[in-house]
């Protein structure tokens, strides 16, 4: 961690005057008790200030549609973790309704796991998702679908170029309409492709050693294949039902190794929505944080960096697109010993427990929102085995186990006084 003075990043004034203009700096005091706040006495809080806090936490001019990931939906009791997670949620914020939900196909289930076909469990996801949106008409079903299986000799990018797994989309897009999906589903089709993470599409790494285009050094190459699937798959799950939209997802920002991520965007007319996971992680050194001042850097890091936050806003804007936050939360990464403790990893790369990421977030979708843009978002809920990002305390009978809270107490406060979405 660098010594604070010349050189070690924004001084601290410049970050007030960054939070100012993004209208927050009431949020980010009123977020955590003026005791524990080191910043409490040095954060604008004028009439303007606290009427531009007062308009995030009750949802301000701009209204959009907000849920959680819970964990994967093939039976009927994980329905009712969502209603539990709602009502927590609620209880901070009556304005706050469940509008969104995230939810994954399989990639390990081979092509019928990705068509929703030849598997009771997959189809039954799709079921118990219509129960939503049955719930709530406004509903929005942000569906995560793998361009590939896990298997990859099952599919290759070169023979995704060709078009000639085009037929597997056009089966699900048939499952989809069966089920009464395809007018409330947002399908984020090969989700996170720039990240290194073990998925069959990852394109800024080859962690599985199969990627005949990184074994051949090109990973450009390997951007236009994975661009030339992705179109065609769209245009496949489109030429059954119009409705069904598709939203180009990967990991805000970039560190500048690996291939550009504009190479990685399908073509603009496949696309009806740009969504961004966005995790309050930081790989420059800024965490573990050390005050407030190292959570409101890396947001600005994340947000203002490249192809951060700011950049996939601008874009759904420039090109009339949608706009979603389909997986948002802080972070911490460990794992769970059999006691189901947690024990952090080093280095630790998570903010933790952050009270400001939540508020911070807010503000920028309903500012999209009050532009005029269509937006969703989904705080992921869940804790895996590698990381932690639940808030509460519902996220399967292992997790049940922790006290609800009990990593993130001060960022689960914030997040739950924020209202989110619409009314």
């Amino acid at each position: 961690m660098p010594e604070r003075g010349a050189g070690a990043g924004p001084s601290r004034a410049e970050l007030l005057r960054w939070a100012a203009w993004l209208g927050l700096g009431a949020v980010v005091c009123a977020s955590l008790p003026a005791s524990s706040d080191p910043w409490a006495s040095g954060i604008p809080d004028s009439a303007g200030d606290a009427q531009d806090a007062q308009g995030v936490r009750d949802g301000g001019p701009g209204l959009w549609r907000s849920g959680f990931y819970r964990g994967a939906n093939t039976s009927p009791d994980r329905y009712d973790d969502y209603q539990r997670a709602q009502q927590w949620r609620a209880s901070g914020n009556p304005a706050t309704r469940l509008t969104a939900v995230r939810e994954f196909l399989p990639s390990d289930l081979g092509w019928d796991g990705i068509r929703a076909t030849g598997s009771a469990g997959v189809h039954t996801t799709l079921v118990n998702l219509t129960r939503y949106v049955e719930d709530d008409p406004r509903t929005v079903v942000s569906l995560a679908v793998p361009l590939f299986p896990a298997d990859r000799s099952l599919a290759t990018l070169a023979g995704g170029r060709r078009g000639q797994y085009a037929h597997h989309f056009t089966r699900l897009a048939k499952a989809l309409v069966d089920v009464g999906l395809a007018g409330s589903v947002d399908v984020c089709l090969g989700w996170e492709m720039n990240s290194s993470s073990s998925v069959p599409w990852a394109l800024n790494g080859d962690p599985t050693g199969q990627n005949p285009a990184y074994s051949a050094g090109n990973p450009e190459e390997g951007c236009a294949q994975y661009v030339a699937q992705w179109n065609s798959a769209a245009d496949a799950l489109k030429s059954v039902d119009s409705r069904i939209s598709t939203c180009h997802n990967p990991i805000s920002g970039w560190d500048g190794t690996g291939p550009d991520p504009e190479l990685m965007v399908p073509a603009e007319e496949c696309v009806d929505r740009y969504g961004i996971d966005h995790y309050d992680v930081d790989f420059t050194g800024r965490y573990p944080a050390d005050g407030v001042e190292d959570w409101l850097e890396s947001w600005r890091a994340r947000y203002e960096g490249a192809f951060g936050v700011r950049y996939w806003e601008e874009r759904a804007r420039r090109e009339r697109k949608g706009f979603c936050v389909p997986e948002h939360g802080v972070f911490r990464y460990g794992s769970y010993d059999s006691s189901f403790d947690f024990v952090e990893a080093s280095p630790q790369r998570g903010g933790g427990d952050n009270p400001h990421f939540f508020p911070l977030l807010n503000a920028r979708l309903a500012a999209m929102a009050a532009a005029g843009t269509d937006v969703y978002d989904c705080q992921f809920n869940y804790n895996e085995r590698s990381a932690a990002c639940l808030l509460t305390g519902f996220g399967g009978a292992a997790q049940r186990n922790r006290e609800e809270n009990a990593l993130f107490p001060r960022a689960a406060s914030a997040y739950r006084s924020l209202r989110w979405g619409s009314a």
